[in-house]
């Protein structure tokens, strides 16, 4: 029996079956708890091949550090650029980080299954590998209905997991002594781990509220609700700071515009009610209208929605921006400027509540959708509701001291407006996050102390002193959107530009007005980011436009999307050839031969030099950048040098052999120079030197 426990064959068929079924175990966990079914469902398929590979010769020799390496980069990219989004009551601490690691240790274990090096026997390490992703599987929201197939999946992995550890195990013969021992050891440590492991789970079911919020206050999370990415449209008089803190440098919008965007509101809310703003739920539905209403803003598939409803019955001339909602946990919502008239998407559910804050329920998805804006239009904004007028039910008297001191009686309500935000920038410091001690009233206290707060306490106060003033006012809050990317122009709005500020109602041009009270260190202001970043942010939004395409099934625009940086790329290389073509002709039509400006043989130059110095003793010399035939002509003029009709001659000569093409150099060259000696035979008359001199 010990002969043939040895034989690694015999060994390799249930070693290779308990470690499918363990991945099986994993698929299964990962496919119910984070509602991975697609991927779960190709990981099963290749699982359950994996096991009858080597009887199907499926092995293939793989270099095993080069494809993990591979294999974690390309998991790495995707959880940059297209990280998985998940459902807000799903998600936890980082989970969709969690689940892409949970989706490396699976694939990691498929791989050795047709690795040629593992045909007899499984690597053990990748024991380890399951553990790592049963861990991360586990990062994930459970809720209560789902306990017991959580806490079934934990114990068929152990069991698994078992079941593999014991097939890896290569038996070796020995005595059976103290067999009782072993037996009896790994018996208690057995119940001692699962007694442990009881009182564990037990204990951390019993404190899991507390838990959970102690490691949200550690990361910054006021409640449980408020570990979801994006814009969570609730009116807290933290969340705002929240949204800031919480992964402050991820994209929330992507705004196409030929004018900065600025203020993009959110949600809008009337009632104060225990440091909290609330807004009916009321809303109605938007019905759809002709795309020839408003030209040139619906695309294809796409529904037009008039946001005023008297926009469609005038020539508008306005901007049409195109937004893009990054973060899928918001993508119900529609973030809009204040002039909005019209909005083209995709869905065809569309609500608007009293104030004009769009909604599409029926959206889980981040689709973009185009706005048609116009900061020039003569409509008028309807009156005032009592809701923008209501104060709360208790206003603390450190409040209407400050209101007071103020003096805003007689003030029209642009003056109001202008004192009340001039009160908090001038008085006031922004700080993200602000302590009030227990018991006080929040904006009382604030108001009173004038200590350090966040832009959500001063939109409040400001909206609450403007109400006590008698100008109606509403608390909003959205995005500021500033930072421009230098590669296409697009605009960004970060979760650190995260504002809460206040709209007003200016009587004279009856129209709603933002109102900034927040200082100037609190408000997201336009900046660009660097180069490295902006290539990022562009290459994370062309692999989002992939997937998009690819869900919608629009074949020709993913297409055109995947070619159009080759394109690009071709046209660019193309330009920058012809530019260097055009540039180098146009040398070549200016440049002089290279013969005749660099081949200069130091004896034609020496023979020169030597005429030059018989032709200065007749007191005529060359200067330094006279050309040679002036001075030739200089020389023929000349009534003081002998032989200066042989003297031109020679120069003549020289000037052929220093820029000709004689083949014969050397034998020119002697004829030159025994020319030259003809002529300067003759001695010149000193009288005739002195007197020219």
């Amino acid at each position: 029996m010990n002969k043939l426990w040895l034989n690694d064959t015999n060994l390799s068929t249930p070693q290779r079956s308990a470690a499918v079924g363990l991945l099986l175990v994993q698929i299964f966990a990962i496919g119910l708890f984070m509602e991975a079914i697609a991927f779960a469902s190709c990981a099963a398929i290749i699982a359950l091949t994996g096991c009858l590979a080597p009887h199907y010769k499926l092995l293939r020799e793989f270099d095993r550090t080069r494809w993990f390496t591979l294999t974690g980069l390309l998991y790495g990219l995707k959880a940059v650029f297209a990280p998985t989004k998940f459902e807000s009551d799903l998600t936890f601490v980082n989970t969709e980080l969690a689940y892409e690691i949970a989706c490396y240790c699976i694939v990691l274990q498929l791989m050795v299954l047709f690795m040629k090096r593992y045909e007899l026997r499984l690597p053990l390490w990748t024991l380890g590998v399951s553990v790592i992703a049963l861990i991360f599987i586990s990062d994930i929201r459970v809720s209560s209905s789902r306990r017991s197939y959580m806490l079934a999946t934990v114990f068929l992995f152990l069991f698994a997991w078992s079941l593999y550890a014991a097939t890896s195990r290569t038996p070796v013969h020995q005595t059976h002594k103290r067999s009782w021992f072993k037996f009896l050891l790994g018996s208690c440590v057995l119940c001692i781990s699962l007694a442990a492991g009881t009182v564990i789970s037990v204990q951390l079911h019993q404190h899991e509220r507390h838990l959970e919020s102690v490691l949200n206050a550690y990361l910054a999370l006021a409640d449980a609700n408020t570990a979801e990415t994006g814009f969570s449209g609730r009116g807290g008089l933290s969340d705002v700071s929240e949204w800031k803190l919480v992964d402050s440098q991820s994209v929330a919008l992507r705004v196409t515009s030929k004018n900065l965007p600025g203020y993009l509101r959110g949600r809008v809310f009337d009632t104060l009610d225990k440091n909290r703003w609330t807004v009916g739920d009321a809303s109605a539905r938007l019905q759809p209208v002709l795309s020839t209403t408003i030209p040139g803003i619906a695309g294809a598939d796409e529904f037009l929605f008039l946001v005023e409803p008297s926009a469609g019955n005038q020539d508008q001339a306005g901007e049409i921006m195109r937004v893009w909602p990054v973060d899928g946990n918001s993508a119900g919502h529609f973030f809009l400027p204040l002039d909005s008239l019209a909005v083209a998407c995709r869905a065809d559910a569309v609500h608007a509540d009293k104030y004009n804050i769009l909604m599409r329920t029926d959206q889980g998805d981040a689709h973009p959708y185009s706005v048609l804006v116009d900061h020039q239009s003569n409509l008028k904004d309807p009156s005032p509701t009592s809701s923008t007028t209501t104060l709360p039910n208790k206003i603390d008297s450190r409040i209407i001291a400050a209101v007071d001191e103020l003096k805003l009686d007689g003030k029209s309500n642009r003056q109001k407006m202008r004192l009340v935000s001039q009160f908090f920038q001038k008085n006031f410091q922004y700080h993200l996050g602000v302590r009030i001690p227990r018991g006080e009233d929040r904006l009382g206290y604030f108001i009173s102390q004038r200590v350090p707060a966040h832009c959500e306490y001063f939109a409040s106060a400001t909206t609450v002193m403007l109400r006590m003033a008698n100008v109606p006012a509403r608390y909003v809050s959205g995005y500021v959107c500033g930072e421009q990317n230098q590669l296409d122009g697009t605009w960004l709005a970060r979760r650190q530009d995260a504002h809460a500020w206040v709209e007003a109602y200016d009587d004279v041009a009856q129209k709603w007005i933002i109102v900034e009270s927040t200082p100037a260190e609190g408000v997201p202001v336009p900046r660009q980011a660097g180069l490295q970043s902006n290539f990022v942010e562009w290459l994370a939004h062309w692999v989002r436009t992939l997937q998009y395409f690819v869900r919608q099934g629009e074949l020709w625009s993913l297409i055109w999307w995947c070619l159009y940086p080759l394109i690009s790329v071709l046209v660019l290389s193309l330009l920058v050839f012809g530019f260097v073509q055009i540039l180098q002709l146009f040398k070549s039509r200016l440049k002089l031969p290279v013969a005749s400006v660099i081949a200069v043989d130091p004896r034609v130059q020496a023979e020169r030099q030597s005429m030059d110095r018989y032709i200065a003793r007749f007191g005529l010399t060359r200067e330094v950048h006279e050309p040679i035939l002036r001075f030739v002509q200089r020389i023929q003029n000349s009534t003081t040098i002998p032989d200066a009709t042989k003297i031109s001659q020679w120069y003549n000569h020289y000037l052929q052999l220093r820029f000709g093409n004689d083949g014969n150099v050397d034998k020119s060259l002697q004829q030159l120079k025994v020319f030259r000696k003809e002529i300067t035979s003759h001695k010149p008359n000193k009288k005739t030197t002195a007197s020219s001199t």
